[in-house]
């Protein structure tokens, strides 16, 4: 009889997490100055930019470069130190370039110098009929902690203040 070993464990395990990336939003497309401005911040800083992932931003500029430029561009940043990864999602100009450069396109990432849409203030609602405010309530007495906290354990305190005495562990 023969006994057959049936592997069911993957080669490798893909997880999605968050990862601080730097975000180069281009606002003049002139490559040489772009690449000198890099490589200056490489020279300043090499823990910090060198061999940096970078996502390049064309969402500055009033029209898409074309697919020379951009590599340029690619080429000028990597001998400068870092190392472009990909192209902020933009408009369908931006997606075609990501494709015709090989490079992948990050959909909707945006740092946070991107303004948010600011909506018109709703108007003021009526003015309400003041009625008197019921009594605060009294705060309970505060809870002590004394054991540790585990990863997933949670712990609520309502109403009143909580002080933990031992350790917590991460994820708690």
């Amino acid at each position: 009889m023969s006994s057959v070993n049936v592997d069911f464990e993957q080669a490798g395990e893909l997880k999605i997490g968050q990862v601080g990336i730097a975000n180069l939003r281009i606002r003049t497309l002139d490559v040489p100055r772009l690449v000198r401005e890099m490589r200056e911040r490489v020279n300043r800083a090499p823990k910090l930019f060198g061999r940096a992932a970078v996502i390049l931003d064309f969402g500055g500029l009033s029209q898409v470069p074309d697919v020379a430029t951009a590599k340029a561009l690619l080429d000028g940043l990597r001998d400068a130190g870092v190392l472009p990864v990909a192209l902020a999602y933009g408009t369908s100009e931006i997606d075609l370039l990501s494709q015709q450069l090989g490079v992948p396109l990050l959909a909707k990432f945006r740092a946070q110098y991107e303004p948010t849409a600011v909506s018109p203030p709703p108007p003021p609602p009526p003015p309400a009929r003041a009625e008197p405010a019921p009594p605060a309530a009294r705060p309970a007495p505060g809870r002590m902690q004394r054991t540790a906290v585990r990863s997933g354990q949670q712990l609520y305190a309502e109403n009143c203040d909580l002080t933990v005495l031992n350790t917590v562990g991460a994820g708690a």
